[in-house]
């Protein structure tokens, strides 16, 4: 379990008091995650970052704007990390995508500043070194360089040392109208997050929230400081949780659907009548809708697994006991199935009985398109072989290789709904 911060126990978002005005807080309070991935990402193992869903031309109306910004006297890591923080921004869009079906209604999702081939663009700013360990001082540099847009949500990975106040933090309006008047309809508001925060999407995932309004006081499940206490859910954490949310991944947004989200509130429900972030004018209403979830094997239902959650090419994909992390979270978009940002991929798109199977960057080709088949195998049409638990084992760390299609339970898979 990771710890955001180093310094000072800190629980809550910072409130803005105007969304346009420098930032001078109502209520001083920062964000501390007490819980998060404690998975080994490797931020330079990203060649082939995800794209997020396109809208438009990348630039033009409300977005959510990825930032890099490092001190005068350090060396810019961008070129290195900029790929893991693309892909990180769309296993967030990800989350959206499996709420949205979760509640039923029309599937959101985020609308990043994008490029042409629709990656999330990643806007790289220089500040005072000392900026960068101050929440109020790194805010108003960005604001002076004109990261200072009312259309924009920023959420930034700034290069602050463990000991700065800047490690995980957010700024959204304290405002639970229901209206598109509501204040978290509009920026700027900043999401920061510290290098001990840049090692899974659901850090990103986390603040980005509370910038566009979550959680709110008023809510029936808040535990105070913008979080919650209904698990599982990708805001609430504290003495105060409650398993209210049983056997769901461990990210969700907004578990029970009554607290900040639902793209399909019914009467009596709390979001009708308060902000729901499902209107929210930083999301798209519509486009790609896909599964996101654990892959569970027949065989003891052990969950697919990525080993020891690294990011390399070639990392071995595995099963193990389903314990909700991002390392047993995969999209299945189209034909492919992703994890931590990578697709499932045959070793060297071989088409043996016994290649190994293993993560590796999305390239579109036959060794990571996989399909679904009545019998609950996984099959990849270019070998025409399936997804097997080699040698029927079911202990956790048994690797998985292709191997001729039957319907053994090592080879039956529930896929994400």
């Amino acid at each position: 379990m990771i710890t955001a911060l180093t310094g000072a126990a800190l629980a809550a978002p910072i409130f803005a008091a105007d969304a346009a005005a420098p930032v001078s807080p109502v209520d001083n309070h920062r964000d501390q995650r007490e819980r998060g991935t404690s998975l080994a990402v490797d931020l330079g193992s990203y060649a082939i970052p995800r794209p997020v869903a396109c809208d438009g031309d990348g630039t033009s109306g409300k977005r959510v704007q990825l930032v890099y910004a490092y001190g005068e006297g350090q060396t810019s890591r961008l070129q290195q990390i900029r790929g893991a923080f693309q892909s990180q921004a769309a296993e967030t869009d990800d989350a959206f995508v499996e709420a949205s079906r979760r509640f039923g209604g029309q599937v959101r999702h985020l609308r990043w500043v994008h490029d042409s081939s629709c990656r999330a663009t990643v806007a790289e700013v220089r500040v005072p070194f000392a900026s960068l360990n101050n929440w109020y001082d790194l805010n108003n540099e960005l604001r002076a360089r004109g990261h200072n847009r009312a259309d924009r949500k920023y959420v930034v990975w700034g290069e602050a040392n463990n000991n700065g106040d800047t490690g995980c933090a957010a700024i959204g309006g304290n405002d639970d109208r229901p209206g598109p008047e509501n204040r978290n309809n509009t920026g700027p508001h900043y999401a920061q997050l510290g290098p001990n925060c840049w090692v899974g999407w659901d850090f990103v995932g986390h603040e980005f929230l509370h910038t566009v309004g979550a959680v709110h006081g008023s809510a029936p499940h808040a535990a105070g400081g913008g979080h919650c206490y209904d698990d599982e859910d990708i805001m609430c954490y504290g003495p105060e949780i409650q398993k209210i949310c049983r056997g769901a991944h461990a990210f969700i947004i907004d578990c029970n659907g009554d607290d900040y989200f639902n793209t399909n509130p019914q009467p009596g429900n709390y979001l009708t009548n308060h902000w729901n972030i499902a209107n929210s004018e930083f999301l798209i209403r519509g486009g790609a809708s896909y599964g996101v979830g654990e892959v569970v094997t027949a065989l003891g239902n052990k969950c697919l697994d990525v080993q020891n959650g690294r990011t390399v090419n070639g990392t071995v994909i595995q099963i193990r006991g389903c314990d909700g992390l991002n390392s047993q979270r995969w999209a299945r978009v189209g034909n492919t199935l992703t994890a931590l940002g990578k697709c499932l991929d045959v070793d060297g798109s071989g088409t043996a009985n016994g290649t190994r199977i293993q993560l590796w960057d999305c390239n579109g080709s036959g060794a990571q398109v996989w399909e679904g088949v009545g019998t609950g195998t996984l099959r990849n049409p270019q070998s025409g072989r399936c997804v097997d638990v080699r040698y029927s084992d079911p202990a956790d760390g048994t690797p998985v290789h292709l191997w001729d299609c039957h319907t053994g339970d090592n080879q039956r898979w529930r896929l994400p709904a």
